[in-house]
């Protein structure tokens, strides 16, 4: 979309500004060379860690988005997928006594998507203990984020799925929903994977700093040193935080937030994502139609079975 009409664009609360640049340096741009000297110019070395910063507040990398990235792909780039590789084959331990449902194994692409089932299961045993497990029951929901992830354009096409929202992942208390969101970001690139953040923290963030919170997560959710690039952050847990007030201001927090990255979203491809245990009916009563409307468009919907039995023991 061109600067104009984002700048046009209705409902766009105080977007940042263009950042200055300074001839012959920054993001693709060459010092100019010397017609005196038989040397070829080189590009000017960028800054360390331009790239990825991390900002203090949210706890957020700063890192370039899907939107300007493209792909988030581990196959965007072999390093990644043979990572994953080497991480899975070296666990020889744990790869013998892990399962892959039938569903997963008969599936029909070039992702080999027993590999990433495998590496799920591995992963979730580092960092979550030995006990834990996929469960084959949950197989449809875990192929879903994975076609997503993996940015698996035939069978997202097929499902219904899109890669152009972002994930509201939604199921009964226990069910392994931050779990599963927090694994699925070892998929993607260390740079380019989203925070989790606590609803819960949010609403303790507003009642101590007020409105500046919401900017926090809209306004100045961008990397420093690219303002032009949103950063992706699922909220977890959205509905169990507290109605808090500042300075006798109630505010719901999480409404505004989702409304104003809806905002972003439109103008520059601001992608959230979103863990809940409530229904679609039970958000529309708690945080209105309004926002309800909008995570039509934000969020691909993807939910656990009603019956799936809490997996904490």
């Amino acid at each position: 979309m061109p600067p104009s009409q984002i700048w046009d664009t209705p409902g766009i609360r105080q977007l940042p500004p263009s950042p200055p640049v300074e001839r012959g340096r920054g993001w693709g741009h060459y010092p100019k060379s010397n017609p005196s000297s038989s040397k070829t110019a080189t590009p000017s070395p960028k800054p360390k860690n331009s790239s990825t910063t991390t900002n203090r507040r949210t706890g957020c990398s700063q890192t370039p988005s899907r939107s300007q990235i493209g792909n988030l792909s581990p196959t965007n780039g072999c390093s990644t997928t043979n990572k994953i590789k080497t991480f899975t084959m070296s666990n020889q331990a744990h790869h013998n006594t892990i399962s892959v449902p039938e569903t997963i194994k008969t599936i029909q692409s070039h992702y080999d998507y027993p590999m990433f089932w495998q590496f799920i299961s591995i992963k979730g045993r580092h960092i979550y203990g030995q006990r834990f497990r996929l469960c084959d029951e949950d197989a449809q929901t875990i192929l879903k984020l994975l076609i997503y992830f993996l940015q698996d354009q035939p069978l997202a096409k097929e499902l219904g799925i899109s890669l152009h929202k972002g994930i509201m992942l939604s199921g009964p208390v226990g069910s392994g929903k931050t779990s599963l969101m927090n694994l699925m970001r070892f998929l993607l690139p260390a740079p380019q994977r989203y925070c989790i953040k606590p609803c819960r923290d949010i609403a303790f963030d507003y009642a101590r700093d007020g409105y500046e919170v919401i900017q926090r997560y809209a306004k100045r959710s961008f990397i420093q040193s690219m303002p032009r690039e949103p950063l992706s952050i699922c909220f977890d847990d959205l509905g169990l935080e507290p109605v808090v007030q500042y300075f006798g201001n109630t505010c719901n927090t999480m409404a505004e937030i989702i409304l104003s990255r809806y905002d972003y979203f439109i103008a520059y491809r601001m992608y959230t994502h979103i863990t809940t245990n409530l229904t679609a009916q039970e958000i529309e009563v708690r945080y209105g139609t309004r926002v309800r409307s909008r995570m039509r468009e934000l969020f691909n919907l993807i939910s656990f079975d009603k019956s799936t039995p809490d997996k904490r023991k």
